[in-house]
């Protein structure tokens, strides 16, 4: 077990699961945490009963996390305000993390800089039964239109999204960053077509680097559009979370700008035959 989970009070963890329980306990305690409610105002919230709201006011009284004025009515305490502020983050984040299902899998299992609730308006594409390569061709459809691409990546593109990208920078519409992880290169090293795809790209313009090491994610940016990409654990395919999320955008040429700097930059001569393990493809 995780080290920060075995030091979770079992008081705090009741007061969660008491409030999380119900719909109404947030509804009104976030409601009185914005102005102070009478308790027939706060029948207006709700669909319950006034003798459930009744009980729920003097549960939350009990708790210290409302108290109620002179005139009658109830207001958030100091504690149930930051009680709110704490959960309803907390929630959303739970809800994203539903919304994105397996591919959560994109985003860092470690320490991330960016708040996952960024994620909440964030689509997703998978491979469908029909189209089992639907990410690969919808990358392949954006590529066509991006001016500047960046990415940090541990996976194999498809040859036709490489070959796009390739022309792209050739003819000078694409500029174009790269940094691959060594066990990428040595993957593209492999191929003949994909390590004469590399050089070409890399000795038309675009910058390409080796990391030696691990990468916390797959990111990929297309102009103002990030792309966070994983393979499923059934190995078919790719999945990708696609935003257009300012936050996260400013995170991902972050992320970019880091792992970059710890790089060798490539000069395209280095795409040879050298044998090495396979890397996960897309």
């Amino acid at each position: 077990m995780p080290p920060e989970t075995e030091d979770l009070s079992e008081d705090a963890l009741r007061d969660v699961s008491y409030l999380t329980r119900s719909r109404n306990r947030v509804r009104i305690l976030g409601a009185v945490a914005e102005e102070p409610f009478a308790p027939g105002e706060v029948a207006d919230l709700t669909e319950a009963s006034r003798s459930t709201i009744q009980r729920i006011l003097s549960e939350l009284k009990d708790r210290e996390w409302v108290r109620r004025t002179r005139e009658g009515s109830y207001v958030a305490t100091a504690t149930g305000h930051h009680v709110v502020r704490e959960l309803v983050p907390f929630v959303k984040s739970i809800e994203t993390i539903g919304d994105l299902s397996e591919a959560i899998a994109a985003l860092p299992t470690g320490s991330i800089s960016i708040d996952i609730q960024h994620f909440k308006d964030a689509t997703v594409v998978r491979p469908a039964p029909n189209d089992p390569n639907a990410p690969g061709a919808y990358f392949t459809t954006s590529i066509r239109d991006t001016a500047e691409f960046r990415c940090v990546v541990d996976i194999a593109a498809p040859l036709a999204l490489e070959n796009v990208m390739c022309e792209r920078v050739s003819d000078g519409v694409l500029q174009s960053e790269h940094v691959l992880t060594d066990r990428l290169f040595r993957y593209n090293c492999r191929y003949p077509e994909r390590a004469q795809t590399w050089k070409e790209l890399t000795q038309s313009g675009a910058d390409v680097y080796r990391y030696d090491g691990d990468i916390a994610c797959n990111v990929f940016i297309l102009d103002e559009t990030v792309l966070l990409g994983e393979t499923p654990p059934d190995g078919e395919g790719c999945v990708l979370i696609k935003t257009d999320n300012k936050p996260v955008l400013e995170w991902a040429q972050e992320f970019v700008e880091e792992y970059r700097a710890k790089a060798d930059r490539l000069t395209g001569k280095e795409f040879t035959d050298d044998q090495a393990p396979s890397v996960r493809r897309s």
